[in-house]
């Protein structure tokens, strides 16, 4: 008997603003960290950031449809 449910469901949710230096070790470390049979997202909300964090969220976005920016 397994005790892991596989269709666990978790979003995560960042509130951000001018995080260009941390945004990807962030991202980075939900990725390394989360198993890979739960099935989850990331939120990511923008309060206007002024430097490259869009550019850089993007790109994950691009590669996977799990980020929402």
């Amino acid at each position: 008997m397994s005790f892991l449910n596989t269709n666990v469901e978790i979003s995560f949710v960042m509130v951000v603003k001018n995080e260009e230096d941390f945004i990807s070790l962030l991202i980075d470390s939900i990725i390394n960290t989360t198993p890979s049979f739960i099935h989850w997202e990331l939120l990511v909300i923008d309060d206007h950031s002024h430097d490259s964090t869009k550019e850089i969220v993007s790109n994950y976005v691009l590669k996977d449809k799990c980020y929402i920016y």
